[in-house]
């Protein structure tokens, strides 16, 4: 990563590979119930009342957000592995990465308070 530092990227190179395959079965379990179970047989699309239902609910809050948590980790992640094979001072990878946390971290609330503060309508 940086010269003199002992960290060669391989934890987080690690955890890209471990959060892309979480990613992947969360996503087929998200297809599978939103676009299998939830479709409106008159519409042919998701509808309101059915995902209202589920996010009621406080495992399936729990899921959305480790979903939520993984994409951003998992994305944010990625770019920084790119950035970091393209920008090689010092200065500019510091302010990089603390931008690439900034959005993160602002990623991450916004969609925590979506997702915690969702109140059916009745």
């Amino acid at each position: 990563m940086f010269a003199g530092s002992s960290n060669t990227g391989a934890t987080l190179w690690f955890f890209q590979r471990i959060s892309g395959l979480l990613l992947v079965v969360l996503l087929l379990l998200h297809f599978g119930l939103i676009h299998g179970t939830e479709v409106d047989e008159e519409l042919h699309r998701v509808t309101y009342k059915p995902v209202a239902e589920r996010l009621a609910s406080s495992t399936w809050k729990t899921i959305d957000l480790a979903f939520l948590f993984l994409a951003v980790f998992h994305g944010l992640s990625g770019v920084w592995m790119v950035l970091g094979d393209y920008v090689h001072r010092t200065w500019a990878r510091n302010l990089l990465f603390t931008v690439v946390c900034i959005l993160g971290f602002v990623l991450l609330i916004l969609g925590s308070v979506t997702l915690l503060s969702f109140k059916p309508i009745t």
